[in-house]
């Protein structure tokens, strides 16, 4: 049972899946596009977001069945879109000031605010602005790499060269614990950007070794900006907040089905109806009777499933729930997100049990697959896991770390 998840892969993968997680399939037809999958073994994201510990999964959920053009398109603008998403902005705070270590600062997730309506430039980049979990002000220079979905498949949707750009940190606390934290925090958002550190009263400096000078970057009116600026004028992109969820869920359960079901997921209906999901310009989700099922399933194990995901940290809940095989994903605030993967009873049936995992990304902890019957009973207070009884005692009350001036 604990390795029920990896099975579950394993018996739709045997000639499709790659030798090492997180590499392209060396045949087949991306679940996305339909177009045929290289032999390329270079690194692909992981299917579950970096910033929420995909690096930290099991192989299913750290690996990819797209193509390498899909796979990035996922990682550039389907996840990046659900990060940014004003609904799980709030449940990735929550999720950070939970699990935080009062003694050694951790990298938290940022909020997104929008793009800086007043900021101008000498060249077509735009400033996005992001605030840190102790108020720190964030702006990151680069070029818009948007994609539009309307219309658009494959290669043709793919979003050009990536510009990592660069990004200027405004401390709000001078205190040396949340000081540390924001520093932890852009490096993990903004890995390949020139980072720089910029203060009232203080000249940039560069936070990244060996980077170009904050003075030589800059023009002398954007330094200004940077200086003055305090909220300003936002605009807020409005397909963050109303389609990214969707798109992102439809983008697991096509990856997730190709590598559960094998090749022969990609001609079944639902499949047709998540690419069609995944490509439209207004995608839905189908949900199904998944609720329904999770409701019947946790309830034989004697917890509400109201009570099933852990708080502070993401629950994934994947397997055959009633009549479908499908995705259960409860953030960190208890919001259940479902996705049916496949509605074919005897698809549905290929996966026999139902299976968990745990993630608390600035903790690099991704526990499982746990079989739902230890998640349900721990969860209920009728048993305990020992795993799951480690992550309650990491658990912190806001009021136990240091203070902060934020925004959350």
């Amino acid at each position: 049972m604990q390795d029920i998840i990896q099975q579950q892969g394993d018996q739709g993968l045997a000639a499709t899946r790659s030798r090492e997680a997180g590499k392209a399939a060396s045949h087949g037809t991306c679940p996305a596009c339909s177009q045929p999958l290289g032999t390329d073994s270079h690194d692909l994201p992981p299917l579950w977001p970096r910033l929420l510990g995909g690096e930290y999964a099991p192989a299913l959920f750290r690996s990819n069945a797209f193509c390498a053009t899909c796979a990035r398109l996922g990682d550039d603008s389907i996840d990046n879109n659900f990060l940014k998403n004003w609904s799980m902005q709030g449940q990735q705070v929550r999720s950070a000031l939970s699990f935080l270590d009062r003694d050694k600062p951790l990298p938290g997730p940022l909020t997104y605010l929008g793009i800086a309506a007043d900021y101008q430039s000498d060249d077509d980049t735009f400033c996005e602005r992001w605030a840190g979990l102790a108020g720190e002000q964030i702006f990151h220079i680069h070029r818009n790499r948007e994609v539009a979905w309307a219309g658009r498949v494959g290669a043709e949707a793919s979003p050009g060269a990536i510009d990592a750009g660069s990004v200027t940190l405004r401390l709000a606390d001078s205190s040396a614990y949340w000081s540390q934290v924001a520093n932890l925090s852009v490096a993990a958002y903004f890995p390949h950007a020139r980072r720089f550190i910029i203060n009232p009263h203080h000249h940039g400096t560069s936070a990244q070794p060996g980077a170009i000078a904050f003075d030589a970057l800059f023009a002398p009116r954007q330094q200004e900006w940077f200086r003055a600026a305090h909220h300003g004028r936002l605009t807020l992109h409005p397909d963050l907040a109303q389609r990214g969820p969707q798109r992102f869920l439809n983008k697991l359960a096509l990856s997730l089905g190709r590598r559960l079901f094998g090749p022969s997921f990609i001609r079944t209906s639902q499949a047709r109806q998540l690419r069609r999901n995944f490509w439209s310009a207004s995608p839905q989700v189908h949900s199904g009777q998944l609720a329904e099922g999770l409701e019947r399933a946790s309830a034989a194990f004697g917890c509400p499933p109201g009570r099933l995901g852990v708080c502070g940290a993401w629950t994934l809940i994947l397997g055959p729930l009633g009549q479908e095989y499908g995705l259960c994903l409860i953030t960190p605030a208890g919001q259940a997100m479902y996705v049916v993967i496949a509605d074919d009873p005897g698809e549905a049936a290929h996966g026999h049990a139902v299976a968990a995992c745990v993630a608390v990304p600035n903790r690099q902890i991704f526990l499982g697959p746990l079989p739902l019957q230890k998640l349900a009973r721990h969860q209920a207070g009728l048993e305990s896991a020992p795993e799951l009884a480690r992550l309650d005692a990491m658990r912190l009350a806001p009021s136990q770390l240091p203070p902060r001036r934020g925004l959350m």
